[in-house]
């Protein structure tokens, strides 16, 4: 009996994993009982499966808790191995730009599709808000070009705060521009 206490005061090894899986079984039934019309048929038995998906799920919450800091440590090990993601770890500046270049995709795309929407309905509201992301992408492709170039350079520093106040300037007349679509939207409705 105590072996069993210690192991619920501090779960791992294969028995974990199967009460993992056992969680994912159980609660798996219980959206089924929940959206099936035979729940009523089978009461006795979908309420034994939702108290033992409670039980399960409370307990996989409780293990995953108890085991982070040890869940987390093998996680960064393990990411470490590979040099690319190591430098995730390791680099700000190559974490930085990895989130800016991201950033710079998801706003090419949201311009573009901000766009072909306001042209095909003819819609200025659209319009306004594909220039609104254009201007985004300008600033942030300045960015990540200004990182790129001013590597190899002497006066690097200088560069760069000088693209950081262009980004200033664009960014006051994104403003003008997200007040002009409002006012649109606003006085036509």
């Amino acid at each position: 009996m105590r072996k069993i206490g210690n192991w619920l005061k501090n779960p791992g090894g294969v028995w974990l994993i199967l009460v993992y899986i056992l969680t994912l079984v159980f609660m798996g039934m219980s959206i089924c009982f929940t959206v099936s019309p035979l729940t009523g048929k089978f009461a006795l038995f979908s309420y034994t499966v939702y108290a033992l998906a409670a039980m399960l799920l409370t307990f996989s919450v409780y293990s995953i808790v108890r085991c982070r800091r040890e869940l987390k440590a093998s996680f960064i090990r393990l990411l470490k191995k590979n040099p690319i993601t190591s430098l995730m770890f390791e680099g700000f500046g190559f974490r930085t730009m990895v989130g800016v270049t991201l950033s710079l995709g998801v706003s090419v795309a949201y311009s573009i599709f901000n766009g072909v929407v306001g042209i095909i309905a003819s819609s200025v509201w659209y319009g306004a808000l594909a220039m609104y992301y254009i201007c985004l992408t300008f600033i942030r492709g300045g960015v990540v070009l200004r990182q790129v170039k001013s590597k190899n350079t002497d006066n690097g520093e200088y560069k760069r705060a000088k693209t950081y106040r262009n980004s200033g300037i664009v960014l006051l007349v994104l403003n003008v521009a997200l007040s002009a679509a409002i006012a649109q939207m606003i006085f036509d409705g």
